[in-house]
């Protein structure tokens, strides 16, 4: 029987940009391809200045069908990569979910657009593989300007209904009733939607965090002038308002029958005056 030597561990060396980044092939079909490789849950996020929407799940698989002249990833992301320019890849240990670098994929403006963390159980070894399949040939130049994007306007049939200081009470009143809500983060290339039940994990500095675990939501409660409802076949939606009648946020309870009698209950309790009843 013959004694094979031990596997050497293949050293790799990246050059970065002054910001770390390790620029990768704007090739997203390969970026999605190679992660939905990896068999263990991993992180994605969605943020503009004032929020950001975080997901852990089985990384997903991009479909190349247009649905609505989008790109699907999963159910939980709508995206244009029409609008994206950039990929850069990080090599550090991420304080929040404990990975050991992730994926940035910013649009021309540098607008961020969607943020990946590979798993926590990755090793260095996996993830600088995975980095050296997708690495673009180095090129020294300056890293997009960070940017905090723009969000969509408040629609036109939307009605205002309160204050933003009374939507941590309707979250704490949806999280006793088990009001699954849908929440809805939207960019200008990517649409990021996650379903649950809220929990107020913290309210400090003006930071309002709900999350019930596996998913998490964000946002800073003073940048909002406003809430605001909207029907949407048949179902009324919140829109959180930021400055200049922009949608910062948008929650509404997810399709089932009951969800939704508990969720319109809850509106009339908290927005007796709204002019849009359920």
């Amino acid at each position: 029987m013959n004694d094979f030597p031990p596997k050497q561990r293949m050293p790799r060396c990246f050059r970065t940009a002054s910001d770390g980044a390790i620029r990768l092939r704007p090739d997203w079909d390969a970026i999605f391809e190679k992660l939905t490789r990896i068999d263990s849950r991993i992180v994605l996020q969605t943020r503009h200045a004032f929020a950001r929407l975080i997901g852990r799940e089985l990384p997903p698989r991009l479909f190349a069908a247009a649905v609505n002249g989008r790109d699907m990833l999963g159910e939980s992301l709508m995206c244009e990569p029409r609008y994206w320019s950039t990929a850069s890849a990080y090599i550090e240990r991420c304080d929040c979910c404990d990975a050991p670098g992730r994926i940035e994929i910013r649009a021309a403006d540098g607008t961020e657009a969607l943020q990946i963390h590979v798993p926590s159980s990755f090793s260095l070894d996996q993830w600088s593989e995975i980095i050296t399949e997708l690495a673009a040939p180095f090129k020294d130049e300056p890293a997009p300007r960070s940017h905090p994007g723009f969000f969509f306007a408040l629609p036109d049939d939307a009605i205002r209904c309160g204050e933003p200081n009374q939507f941590p009470t309707l979250l704490r009143s949806c999280h006793d009733a088990a009001v699954c809500l849908g929440w809805q983060l939207c960019l200008p290339s990517v649409a990021h939607r996650r379903e649950f039940i809220p929990a107020l994990r913290s309210y400090t500095q003006g930071v309002l965090t709900a999350g019930d675990g596996q998913f998490a939501c964000q946002l800073i409660l003073p940048a909002a002038t406003g809430l605001a409802l909207q029907r949407r076949d048949g179902v009324l939606g919140l829109h959180v308002i930021g400055p200049s009648d922009t949608v910062l946020l948008s929650i509404a309870a997810t399709p089932d029958p009951e969800s939704v009698e508990r969720w319109h209950a809850l509106l009339q309790q908290h927005f007796p005056e709204s002019p849009i009843n359920p």
